[in-house]
């Protein structure tokens, strides 16, 4: 395989921490992230896009908006009490 291949498939997330974060922006759940860097952001799950090689999480914060790359996301934690997930670590 080329370096291109190898990279990409490094750079995705496991289907299963990806069906959660769908499941996220289609109940537009608040969340809180923390970030592989450290970083907490809070917001709204709003929906996923894909942009320049890189699928992202559109969060709609209290006067922003921000595109988190799925790659960074370390945890997610959802706000409110729902049947579908509380802490989720992603590996």
């Amino acid at each position: 395989m080329n370096k291109q291949s190898d990279s990409a498939r490094s750079q995705r997330v496991a289907c299963e921490a990806h069906d959660y974060i769908e499941i996220a922006c289609t109940f537009s759940m608040e969340v809180e992230l923390q970030l592989t860097s450290g970083e907490r952001i809070e917001g709204e799950a709003h929906n996923l896009v894909y942009t320049e090689g890189t699928e992202s999480l559109l969060l709609r914060m209290q006067s922003d908006r921000g595109h988190i790359p799925l790659v960074d996301i370390k945890s997610m934690r959802a706000l409110q009490p729902n049947p579908h997930f509380g802490t989720l670590i992603f590996d």
